[in-house]
């Protein structure tokens, strides 16, 4: 979510500004060994069927659904692509951008980039935005790194593709930085409201978390009187709101 910032305030006077980003990720995961709802870790580089089945679920059924909630609420969202995920289902990946929501790159597939050479981190993710915008004619000027971990070279890299933000900050509002003789945006990671952090797939409570979501917005909020704030809603395909249906009512 790319914002205007003034000296008067930031978004016209808002007290909070909350972002909804959206991983879609189905198809980019690891045919062996990708987390999921099973606890027990498969045999190493046995195909596991039922968790890629899982991650294929927020292809099928998740990013449809979260697609028609924020159409049904007027919200729009930035969707954190996979390239591979892209491939896979082009069609939905044009349906997101249809709907005047923003895609940002994410990586050709669910891996790290940081223990990439530069050129190779590069190519990483310029093949990622490549994908993108091949498939949905609008180019990624977000970015966000597998669990937040990328190189030291990361900020020159992405002014270098073209890139305006990045959503791998820690802070509690998007903060303007001078790298590379421009401005550039890093924009706060959810890490408390993140569902795969808030999510472990034994003994969830989905009326506590929606409660702590609540807490969340109601106490930051207050503050935002005298100090701003940002939440960062992380949401992917096939967990949380769009995995449970008794959240999409």
């Amino acid at each position: 979510m790319h914002l205007t910032f003034d000296a008067a305030g930031w978004d016209r006077g808002a007290r909070i500004v909350v972002s909804f980003a959206y991983v879609f990720e189905g198809a980019g995961q690891a045919n062996s060994g990708a987390g999921g709802m099973i606890p027990d870790p498969i045999e190493t580089l046995v195909a596991d069927l039922p968790t890629n089945a899982f991650f294929a679920y927020g292809r099928y059924e998740g990013v449809p659904c979260v697609l028609d909630l924020m159409d049904r609420h007027g919200a729009k969202l930035s969707s954190l692509i996979i390239g591979s995920a892209v491939e896979t289902s082009p069609d939905l990946a044009a349906e997101i951008v249809r709907r005047s929501h923003e895609p940002d790159a994410h990586g050709q597939g669910c891996e790290n980039s940081f223990q990439l050479s530069i050129d190779k981190e590069m190519r990483f993710i310029a093949d990622s935005v490549e994908t993108i915008r091949r498939v949905t004619g609008q180019k990624a000027i977000g970015w966000n790194a597998h669990w937040m971990r990328s190189s030291i070279h990361l900020l020159e890299t992405l002014q270098q593709l073209g890139f305006l933000s990045q959503v791998d900050g820690t802070g509690r509002e998007p903060l303007s930085v001078r790298a590379c003789g421009s401005d550039f945006i890093n924009v706060p990671y959810a890490c408390k409201v993140n569902d795969v952090l808030s999510f472990p797939f034994e003994g969830w409570n989905a009326t506590a978390y929606q409660q702590a979501l609540r807490d969340e917005f109601d106490q930051l909020s207050e503050e935002g009187a005298n100090r701003r704030h940002m939440i960062v809603l992380r949401l992917r395909d096939r967990i949380s709101v769009t995995g449970l249906p008794g959240f999409r009512a």
